[in-house]
This record gives structure tokens, C-alpha cells and sequence, in this order.
């Protein structure tokens, strides 16, 4: 392969998609902040060692009746269940619901005044589905708790914790959200080899550089 080809081959396999802040009337349903938002949740997630090789993650919109969801990630088969059939562990409920706030924070990051709470937002299925699962899971029975709880998320520490893992895996969230922008749907297998991929370049171009 001729020098050229290599640099433009290179390059491609390091773009990042522009994320810039929404202009008036543009939605943030557009595909790369999509594609950046779920990229969040599946990133985090397989660095937390809970993405499942059969997961699907996708910027694929899906009307719902009244709502659309502009993409998904599935993490695991069944709430609340192992394989095993046993309860989740405290362990790894709260490992997801790390996993959960991921998406929101990375919206967060792309647009900081975005209110994550708004009704009919594109963040508020995961700021609710994350109070769910501290309710159902982590919070004890006789304990009084309600989805008023989601709004006390900046105090959260799995809310810090997930904004700590984005800032610091965002370089492997951008590689994640190129590809899923070409594929438009990828599996948990993919999106480890992305990240395994992109690993591997890094590892090379450092003892180049030596």
C-alpha cells in the first residue's frame, strides 16, 4: 500500500463526527448526537464489563405509539434476572445504572444547558429508568421513594461516576459513535472489537513514537 493510501486509510479510522451545539430549531435527535448518546451508554457499559456480546445498539428511530425512541442499546435479556436465574447483585445494578446515566451525561457534555429532566426530552426515558432501577433494586423496602428522587441526580454519585467514565473514555465514546454512524446498528461484540481496535492503534502508534 502506497504512503498516500495509508495516511487517507489512517485518517478515515480516526475522524470524529462533528458534534456541535444545536441551532434554533434544529433537533437534537439528529443523528450524531444520537449516535453520540447511545455510543455513551454501549462505551461505558463494556468498559464496566455488563455489555453483553449479543447486545444491540442502534441510532435506528422506532416509533412507539405516541413516542419515538431515536436509538437504543439493550444491555442485558431480562430486568432483575441473571442468566441464572438469581437476583442481580447490588453490585450490578448499580454498574448499570452507571451504565444508564452514561447516555445523558454525554448529551450533557455535547449541549450543557440541556434540562435532562424535560418531559418528552430525548434524556428523560434514562434519568427514569435509572431512579426505577435504584428504587426496585437498591433501595430498601420500607423505604418511601418515588421518581421525584430523579431530580436529585447532580448529587448522585452514580450520576458523577458516569460523567468521571465519560470524560475520561471520551476519545473511545467518539470511535464508538464514527462507527455506529456508518453502521447504523451494531452488536456489543462490535462495538468491544471497536474499542479493542482502537486500543491496539493506540498501543502501535505509541512505540512508534519511541
Amino acid at each position: 500500500m502506497s504512503k498516500s493510501k495509508k495516511k487517507a486509510s489512517k485518517a478515515k479510522a480516526n475522524r470524529k463526527p462533528e458534534v456541535n451545539s444545536p441551532q434554533k430549531g434544529e433537533s437534537r435527535a439528529a443523528p450524531v448526537p444520537v449516535a453520540y448518546h447511545e455510543a455513551g451508554h454501549a462505551t461505558i457499559a463494556a468498559m464496566l464489563g455488563i455489555l453483553r456480546s449479543d447486545s444491540t445498539i442502534t441510532i435506528i428511530p422506532e416509533k412507539n405509539g405516541f413516542l419515538t425512541k431515536y436509538g437504543s442499546v439493550t444491555v442485558s435479556k431480562e430486568m432483575g434476572i441473571h442468566d441464572s436465574g438469581k437476583r442481580w447483585s447490588a453490585r450490578y445494578v448499580r454498574k448499570l445504572i452507571v451504565a444508564t446515566y452514561a447516555g445523558p451525561a454525554v448529551s450533557k457534555k455535547l449541549h450543557p444547558n440541556l434540562d435532562l429532566l424535560e418531559e418528552g426530552g430525548d434524556c428523560e426515558l434514562d434519568m427514569l429508568n435509572a431512579t426505577d432501577l435504584k428504587g426496585r433494586f437498591l433501595v430498601p423496602p420500607d423505604c418511601d421513594w418515588s421518581f421525584e428522587f430523579a431530580s436529585l441526580y447532580p448529587k448522585e454519585r452514580t450520576w458523577k461516576e458516569a460523567v468521571a467514565l465519560v470524560e475520561l473514555n471520551w476519545p473511545a465514546i467518539q470511535a464508538v459513535a464514527a462507527e455506529l454512524l456508518e453502521r447504523r446498528t451494531m452488536t456489543g461484540a462490535e462495538v468491544k472489537a471497536t474499542l479493542r481496535l482502537r486500543n491496539q492503534r493506540r498501543r502501535s502508534e505509541n512505540e512508534g513514537s519511541h
